[in-house]
């Protein structure tokens, strides 16, 4: 495989936007198994912060890497035996790092499975990276790690294919549908506007949903061997308009409008309601500064 192919590869998987993925996860080794929930918080291109979860929360702890690094984890050897090895993490979450320059590379297209697979296994030194990609109805992503031939880390993500995993726990539809009865309830209620079809309207608000992240932590309080998340925050980013019909001009625009809502988990419910109230404030602000 040649070199450019095989980062042009890589980097097509690279996060391209803040993204939050939530997760189940398993772990076992010849000492203990466990399994649990967590969550990895996305900062293009190349840092996450992790927390995790056991199940029942017997134990838990967090971590921040940058690259292939961990910058700081708590508790320290809990996370570095959950993530042997960093390459692993970031394929686990669907994102391949791209080879080292002193890295020798193999490759092949499997042209025999639906639509396109990709076979990369890059060997530095006595350690032994490999990763499969396969692109079809499911998007299936498999990495090991090894050193002196021997497997100690293993991952398989299963993606529907449509999109990576998006930071929403609820339905894109669901939410949109809030977003739209939110709006119109304050235009009708706060401003005494009629609803009217688009042909005869005097004006369209227009707007679609950036970004949702239903739990971003606000208080956490340490502890030893816990990291415990006694209030949260939903964030929703959204673009929005308001059409003059007569011109076809816009009256109000706000492009990467964020709003927030704390909640006490797992109330996210309540969070997302504070959050909506805002949005429709700013947009009924936004209209009435036109008037």
């Amino acid at each position: 495989m040649h070199r450019d192919s095989a980062v042009a590869w890589t980097g097509a998987t690279r996060p391209r936007h803040p993204t939050a993925i939530r997760f189940r996860w398993k772990y076992r080794d010849e000492r203990l198994s466990a399994a649990g929930r967590g969550q990895a918080r996305i900062a293009p291109p190349d840092s996450l912060r992790l927390d995790y979860v056991a199940t029942l929360g017997v134990k838990s702890g967090a971590g921040v890497v940058v690259g292939d690094s961990v910058q700081w984890a708590d508790p320290e050897k809990d996370f570095r035996s959950l993530v042997p090895a960093i390459p692993m993490l970031w394929a686990a979450l669907g994102f391949v790092p791209p080879p080292a320059d002193t890295a020798a590379l193999f490759g092949r297209t499997d042209a025999g499975r639906d639509a396109h697979g990709w076979t990369l296994r890059v060997v530095a030194g006595a350690d032994t990276l490999e990763y499969v990609l396969t692109v079809g109805r499911d998007r299936v992503l498999a990495a090991q790690w090894r050193r002196a031939g021997k497997v100690v880390a293993a991952s398989t993500t299963r993606f529907d294919a449509s999109a990576l995993p998006t930071t929403a726990r609820i339905d894109l539809p669901v939410l949109t549908q809030e977003v739209n009865t939110a709006v119109r309830e304050a235009m009708e209620g706060r401003l005494g506007l009629r609803l009217a079809g688009e042909q005869t309207a005097d004006a369209l608000v227009r707007g679609r949903i950036a970004r949702y992240d239903p739990d971003v932590p606000v208080v956490i309080q340490p502890g030893v061997g816990n990291v415990n998340v006694t209030q949260r925050q939903v964030q929703l980013t959204v673009d929005v308009e308001i059409i003059d019909q007569r011109d076809g001009k816009p009256l109000w625009k706000r492009q990467g409008l964020t709003v927030t809502g704390e909640y006490q988990p797992p109330q996210e419910a309540d969070g997302r309601k504070k959050a909506l109230d805002k949005l429709v404030t700013e947009i009924v602000d936004g209209a009435q500064s036109q008037w």
